[in-house]
């Protein structure tokens, strides 16, 4: 593919992105469908690659297109293109338990405006990180989720995860495929001698996939790591954070968390900034009410918000996914992008 296919590809699918993130009840001013028959010669041309569909975000891609010994949980990798200039970093966003790409589309949006390249990760993700909490040995944590990332077997897994399997594995054969099918999108300066080049590796999720983003970040050096609804590796045996958090080689002013107060999804409120403490980051700026302050929130790394209010009586799941929430709207946007696009571009150092 020239450059120049490549850069048209990357501005049809940015269109059909932005059409299909809003609203049902939003007025486009573009006609999605127009634009994808007009875009139908070019298109059918990489059809092999991946399936470009009408009113979906981004790219999909199947993960058995990218290595045929993955086999299961092939639902779609989502891929986007970054809209605003480069900044040839390469978020990559994991999704939480029972969660498969695509979620957060205005989270997503916010990282392609800022020039990110943005992959949603379809994995593994059927075991609930709370089942280590009650596991006497102290690093059942981080044997749980390094399983998950870079393949492994516990036993309350209900198979191994092979090494084709684990997300790194994942994110690696969705890289180079992407690099050998639109060359001309720069996918292959994420990839280092067939590995993730951590350095341009931003790692995000929510849930159960943030805590997977943060662990990652203490045994690579990332340029940065968004946790949403997470980490909530917090021990019910020992009665503290999961040891995992005392080490970590990507600094602590590069990590952001974003929770919900009202959240009691794996652990409270306060064990879950017992967790941020222990990983260094609540010492970063201290932690900011996103409620009554606007960005940047006094630089802090540990943000969290009481929506939809400190006295209000809500259901801990719907506090857990309001951090990620692209319906709760606030002047024909929503409601915490501010905080979003802070996470992902306030200078990190």
């Amino acid at each position: 593919m020239s450059e120049a296919d490549a850069e048209r590809y990357r501005l049809v699918a940015v269109i059909v992105f932005v059409a299909g993130s809003g609203s049902d009840s939003m007025q486009y001013s573009i006609d999605r469908r127009s634009v994808l028959l007009a875009s139908l010669p070019f298109i059918s041309g990489v059809a092999h690659a991946a399936k470009f569909l009408a009113g979906s975000s981004g790219l999909q891609v199947l993960p058995s297109d990218t290595d045929g010994a993955i086999r299961t949980y092939n639902v779609p990798h989502f891929v986007y293109s970054p809209v605003g200039p480069p900044r040839n970093q390469l978020f990559v966003f994991l999704p939480g338990t029972g969660r498969s790409p695509p979620i957060a589309a205005r989270f997503t949006t916010e990282a392609t405006t800022l020039g990110y390249h943005v992959v949603q990760i379809a994995y593994d993700h059927g075991v609930h990180p709370r089942i280590p909490r009650n596991d006497s040995d102290p690093d059942a944590f981080a044997r749980y989720r390094w399983a998950i990332i870079e393949g492994g077997s516990l036993p309350y897994l209900s198979a191994p995860i092979s090494r084709a399997e684990s997300i790194e594995n994942r994110v690696i054969k969705l890289l180079a495929y992407l690099d050998a099918h639109y060359p001309g999108q720069g996918w292959g300066q994420f990839l280092r001698s067939g590995a993730i080049n951590w350095d341009k590796a931003v790692l995000g999720g929510h849930s159960q996939g943030g805590g997977h983003a943060a662990i990652m970040a203490t045994r690579y050096r990332v340029a940065r790591v968004i946790c949403t609804g997470s980490p909530k590796d917090h021990s019910r045996v020992f009665n503290a954070p999961a040891r995992w958090y005392a080490n970590r080689m990507t600094p602590p002013q590069r990590f952001f968390a974003f929770n919900n107060t009202h959240d009691r999804a794996g652990c409270t409120h306060d064990e879950l900034v017992e967790n941020l403490k222990a990983l260094g980051v609540a010492q970063v700026g201290g932690i900011a009410n996103v409620d009554a302050s606007s960005p940047p929130y006094g630089h802090a790394r540990v943000l969290f918000t009481s929506w939809p209010g400190p006295d209000a009586h809500v259901r801990s799941l719907d506090a857990h996914k309001s951090v990620i929430a692209d319906d709760i709207p606030q002047n024909g946007a929503a409601l915490f992008s501010p905080v979003w696009r802070y996470m992902l571009s306030e200078p990190t150092g």
